[in-house]
């Protein structure tokens, strides 16, 4: 905080253009202070919220400027509408709920800014390469969008779509509105009918729901992941509003490991459990993504993985997490993979004089650990000294030295 309250003081200072400077200089190496994320909020500096709003990744950041609860932030937030896009942001600004304080009652929403509500009723056509930011739109709180992506879609529109489209104009135009879309064929005949049904009910909006969350359900999610093969048809399917059941998820990967590029997909995921993350086997990008959720996830992060260890990405991997605080020396010692790459890490931060305190912390404590099994497991006995000197130097065929659970205890315990 101390560092953002110092660029809260500086930046003004060093005129308009800085901020964007450093915000791209930071993204381009790969590595961004907090204070550099900090100092739009605690500075209010809007054109640098708005580059936050438009060019950051960071989901923790993302919520925060969702919080500002300002159409116009929201609207750098979307994106172009056509364009790439997070999709779970993208329906929080189109639920138009209020983030930044409780919501007054289901008539009390946020404006969308004119501009962005004006480019999503823009007409397009619905080819492949757009049916995933248009899909989100039938979510919409407002009547006329929803009517408007419904048409757009046509035939391309899912059950599921139709089915939410319709709830939507229920809520948020009127029981005459989606009446008229039905007696159109808008809806489809499936949807039409169900749609009907709904509405002769006691509880319309009840009853689409209850069909909806069929439709919907995690057993469907897990047969369509089942047929997904990479890393865009995995994303494309995770946009659309399944439920998830991550029990049934890791179950199903036990029993049948999907592919890597669908596994990757899936520890990326903001809900993704840890207990996924360390199945594995997914490729270092995807683990450092995983890592920043919690402390469990950074320990399935350094335990699990097949990329080569001991390279600059992967300290640099180590550095974060122990810097973060996610990471402790006892976790480097008892759960990261490698025991080789990291008694040699932990030996160099014991000398290295340019070393951040967090990280000289956890190499005390784990060269506490590593103390306390030496005198337990190897003490003085030749023999057992032996086998950890052939497992080091590549000499043992039973040890693998950077598979998961080639821990520093397993070494020194086996």
């Amino acid at each position: 905080m101390a560092r953002a309250n110092r660029r809260r003081a500086e930046l003004p200072r060093l005129g308009e253009h800085a901020y964007p400077t450093l915000w791209a200089y930071a993204r381009c190496v790969d590595h961004v202070p907090r204070a550099l994320d900090e100092y739009p909020f605690l500075a209010d500096d809007r054109p640098a919220l708005r580059i936050l709003g438009a060019r950051c990744g960071d989901a923790a950041v993302l919520e925060r400027v969702l919080r500002l609860d300002d159409p116009e932030l929201n609207a750098d937030l979307y994106g172009a509408p056509l364009g790439l896009g997070d999709v779970a942001v993208r329906r929080v600004i189109l639920s138009r709920v209020p983030q930044g304080r409780p919501a007054a009652g289901p008539e009390d929403l946020l404006p969308l800014h004119p501009t962005l509500r004006g480019q999503l009723l823009a007409e397009h056509r619905a080819t492949a390469s757009v049916l995933p930011a248009l899909r989100p739109k039938v979510e919409a709180a407002d009547p006329a969008l929803i009517d408007h992506a419904l048409r757009q879609l046509g035939k391309k529109a899912s059950l599921s779509d139709r089915l939410l489209g319709g709830r939507g104009l229920l809520r948020h135009g009127g029981a005459e509105r989606i009446g008229a879309l039905v007696e159109q064929g808008v809806l489809g005949a499936t949807a039409g009918r169900v749609t009907a049904k709904a509405l002769a009910s006691a509880d319309p909006d009840a009853a689409l729901t209850e069909r909806i969350d069929r439709e919907r359900g995690a057993d469907k999610l897990l047969a369509k992941l089942r047929r997904c093969h990479g890393s865009a048809d995995t994303d494309e399917l995770l946009e659309l509003p399944y439920a998830r059941d991550w029990d049934l998820i890791v179950a199903e990967h036990e029993r049948e490991p999907f592919p890597t590029e669908v596994l990757n997909r899936l520890v990326e995921e903001p809900d993704s459990p840890a207990r996924l993350l360390a199945l594995g086997p997914v490729h270092l990008r995807s683990a450092r993504v995983a890592a920043a959720l919690d402390a469990e996830h950074a320990r399935a992060s350094i335990g699990a993985g097949r990329d080569v260890l001991g390279d600059a990405p992967w300290y640099r991997h180590l550095d974060e997490l122990v810097t973060a605080g996610l990471v402790t020396g006892h976790d480097l010692v008892h759960h990261a993979r490698g025991a080789g790459p990291i008694l040699r890490r932990l030996a160099e931060a014991a000398h290295r004089r340019e070393v951040p305190g967090p990280i000289h912390e956890a190499a005390t404590e784990a060269h506490a650990e590593i103390t306390t099994l030496l005198r337990t497991h190897l003490d003085t006995d030749p023999t057992n000294w032996h086998r950890v000197f052939a497992a080091l130097s590549g000499c043992d065929p039973t040890w693998s030295p950077e598979s998961p659970g080639s821990t520093i205890e397993a070494l020194f315990t086996r």
